[in-house]
């Protein structure tokens, strides 16, 4: 299989582009700012004798997932599975203190880059005879609310869940299965 997992430089990402290397796919590994540590994964991975390659995009750039879609379609013929996996929180303050910059950059990292990601990789899972997989990570705050000094983040996370529930109705027909894991 060929797997495109987002902010997969370090910690959650990191940990499934090693455990999907280790049972057989082939991995791009998208990363923003932490080159090094995204090129030291990729080591580890070409050591079991998989392909893994480097995505950088910013995903908070708008027209940076459909490009990276494209660039992953160029490097590994189709793709397979597709993870979300890259987020943030901008500004972890109380709410009453958040500027408008921060919530945009948060809605759009956590919630409209994955939605362009999906479309962009949907068209292309739809070509595929098998159809395809999409994994949305959340965040449990969206079923157990968040401080106060993270609405923004719950909020956004929660929309990514509204999304999945539409893709996957899209998809159902297609042979895509859409999930969220929180």
């Amino acid at each position: 299989k060929n797997i495109l997992i987002t902010g997969a430089s370090r910690g959650i990402g990191a940990c499934m582009v090693e455990e999907f290397s280790k049972n057989g796919a082939n991995v791009g590994i998208h990363y923003c700012q932490s080159k090094e540590q995204a090129e030291l994964i990729r080591s580890k991975i070409i050591t079991l004798g998989k392909k893994a390659k480097l995505f950088q995009a910013d995903l908070n750039k708008q027209g940076s997932q459909s490009q990276l879609i494209d660039r992953f379609m160029e490097s590994f013929g189709s793709i397979d599975i597709l993870i979300n996996n890259a987020g943030a929180v901008y500004e972890y303050e109380h709410f009453s203190k958040l500027t408008t910059q921060a919530c945009n950059d948060t809605f759009f990292l956590n919630a409209i880059s994955p939605f362009f990601l999906i479309s962009s990789a949907f068209k292309n899972m739809e070509k595929n005879e098998n159809g395809g997989r999409i994994i949305n990570v959340s965040s449990a705050s969206v079923r157990y609310g968040s401080s106060s000094h993270g609405i923004h983040y719950s909020a956004a996370k929660a929309a990514l869940e509204s999304m999945t529930l539409g893709f996957s109705k899209a998809g159902a027909i297609k042979k895509i299965l859409v999930n969220a894991i929180r």
